[in-house]
């Protein structure tokens, strides 16, 4: 990535200066609690993350922001399916104390 660089009045060049580019999120720390909640999916999210900044070090720009973009996948699958599981076990829950024959 660069950007222009203003030049004086009636010059016919643009110079281009590469702009420094801060690494994408790992997002680690919603892997480890999407570990907590689903391990499946929490056990991809980690491995994801942790190839992020291995990745932008190594120059991978692209694989840096795809890692990024998987760990953030394998998180919010983690976390919907916690929530699916919590939401299931709420409902059995109560459908328990109404006294209903599941």
């Amino acid at each position: 990535m660069s950007t222009a660089v203003p030049q004086p009045a009636g010059s016919p060049f643009v110079t281009y200066v590469p702009v420094a580019m801060a690494p994408p999120r790992s997002h680690l720390g919603l892997a480890l609690l999407a570990l907590v909640l689903f391990a499946p999916a929490g056990m991809l999210a980690v491995v994801h993350a942790g190839q992020v900044r291995r990745r932008w070090r190594a120059g991978d720009v692209a694989g840096a922001r795809a890692a990024a973009a998987r760990a953030r996948l394998w998180s919010a699958v983690a976390v919907l399916v916690a929530l699916a599981a919590a939401a299931v076990a709420l409902a059995l829950a109560a459908a328990g104390s109404a006294g209903v024959a599941v």
